[in-house]
């Protein structure tokens, strides 16, 4: 970010924590290191460059986070007040800890056979592409340093600990042969020294960006080590090319079952599972031993499953445990009040991905519905006309002309329904000279992408891409007005 006109001028930061305290509060530069870490996520039109009250602070500080969720990072534990507070009253030590998680999330959408498919190399066994790309990154990450390992003639290894830097060492000369200095490393006997002439000199020769110490590096920290890795990978691979008749061959044997809007849908029923404290990397496989949509069913409605009647031992666990824990998240959605019809428990083991993301989506809906009933409407039931009704007085009452008549309006392309909805309920909230008409394709890109970000800046949790607008896909429209509904003042 040093070249970042917006940002220079507070870069390099500090080393003590009232540096980095006094960088970081105003939420800019962690919302610059989200767009580095996976760019596109944060659109900068609506963030508060130069905040003069702690509302603009706070809303920088919501636009990070909520835009952080919608990529799938999670705040770390350390983080018991919530970003904004950890932030506003100096600490150091959580916020850093998100810094990292964004650097995690960015580091594994390039360490991905999307991204790279000469990953495929490290497949084993019989392993599919599909299983594969599905790994723990850590998982993915080892195994490239081990392709690295074998051809320096090195024993594999079984996890990041590298105490006297030799693996790294055989690492960068693999990558970088010509600013290595391979035999001046190894010769140097203070570790720590060795450590210090790989991340001063090797590594920005290399154009990686350093983020650890000399003690972290010989430490073998997995979270730590595992994103400098990630980084460095990102810079070069150095993984055999593939024939273009491979590379051809991958792309479809990932992308065969995917459509464009269902792979969106299931990027956002993930997102929103990984919100509520579930980890989820790919639905249709993570659900197939029906632990994951338990634990979902529990979290929507605490209590609601005996785990007493479920096998929770992965180790353990066989075909016919399998069968039976999605047998019973069948009758638990049931119980929840799902459409259940058509669906078995043997229709998750096979990952019939269209019954699994309707009943996620049922899921995840329901929770919505929910939380509107309690905080707007009473407890009593919720529907969707109640959510149109709703958004259309608000903006009507703001003076607005703009109206939908349900959530698969044509209307709703533009962006301009949902910009007035916004400003319905926060004036202050939306800039007008940064609206368009919504009359071209790029225009309503543009409307699309703000009114997500804004909503995010006003404290809301949304998971929907921008295309989602623009195609009006009803489902994810939904979730973001309810996500509006439920921070609304009245």
């Amino acid at each position: 970010m040093k070249d970042d006109a917006q940002v220079s001028n507070k870069l390099p930061i500090g080393g003590n924590h009232g540096d980095v305290a006094n960088a970081l509060v105003d939420g800019v530069i962690m919302c610059k290191l989200l767009n580095k870490a996976v760019p596109g996520t944060i659109d900068e039109r609506v963030l508060k460059l130069r905040p003069k009250k702690k509302t603009d602070l706070v809303q920088n500080h919501n636009l990070c986070l909520n835009s952080g969720m919608a990529i799938g990072c999670s705040l770390p534990p350390s983080m018991s007040l919530g970003l904004s507070q950890s932030l506003l009253q100096g600490q150091v030590t959580p916020v850093l800890d998100y810094c990292f998680e964004v650097l995690r999330v960015g580091m594994a959408s390039k360490v991905d056979l999307g991204h790279c498919k000469e990953l495929i190399q490290l497949k084993e066994g019989e392993e599919t592409a599909k299983q594969f790309r599905n790994l723990p990154i850590d998982t993915i990450l080892l195994r490239w340093l081990n392709y690295h390992l074998k051809k320096e003639g090195l024993p594999v290894a079984t996890n990041f600990e590298d105490k006297d830097c030799t693996r790294y060492v055989a690492l960068l000369n693999q990558l970088f042969p010509e600013i290595c200095e391979k035999d001046a490393l190894l010769q140097e006997k203070d570790l720590e020294k060795r450590a210090q002439m790989i991340l001063a000199n090797v590594l920005p020769k290399a154009k990686c960006p350093v983020l650890l110490s000399p003690k972290m590096l010989l430490s073998g920290d997995p979270k730590l080590s595992s994103v400098q890795l990630g980084l460095l990978f990102s810079v070069k691979h150095g993984l055999a090319a593939l024939k273009e008749s491979e590379s051809k061959q991958i792309q479809q044997e990932i992308l065969v079952e995917f459509d464009a809007e269902g792979s969106r849908e299931e990027r956002a029923f993930c997102f929103w599972m990984q919100s509520l404290g579930v980890m989820c990397k790919s639905i249709v496989d993570d659900v197939q031993d029906g632990l994951v949509i338990l634990q979902v069913f529990d979290k929507i409605s605490p209590g609601i499953v005996d785990w007493k009647q479920v096998m929770t031992n992965k180790q353990k666990m066989n075909q016919f445990n399998k069968t039976e824990n999605c047998n019973y998240a069948v009758k638990t959605a049931r119980k929840l009040g799902f459409s259940t019809v058509g669906i078995a428990g043997k229709d998750f083991v096979d990952g019939n991905r269209k019954l699994i993301l309707a009943l996620v989506w049922q899921a995840m809906r329901h929770h919505i519905f929910s939380i509107l009933q309690q905080l707007k409407f009473g407890g009593r039931e919720v529907s969707e006309d109640d959510m149109v009704s709703w958004a259309n007085k608000k903006v009507s009452s703001a003076g607005k002309i703009t109206s939908i008549s349900d959530f698969r309006d044509k209307s709703l392309a533009t962006g301009l329904f949902l910009i007035d909805l916004l400003a319905s309920l926060d004036p202050e909230m939306v800039d007008y000279e940064l609206v368009t008409a919504g009359d071209t394709p790029d225009n309503k890109m543009l409307n699309a992408k703000y009114s997500i970000n804004t909503a995010r800046k006003m404290g809301c949790c949304v998971f929907l891409l921008w295309e989602d607008i623009v195609e009006v896909k009803s489902k994810m429209i939904l979730t973001m007005v309810a996500s509006l509904m439920a921070v609304a003042d009245d």
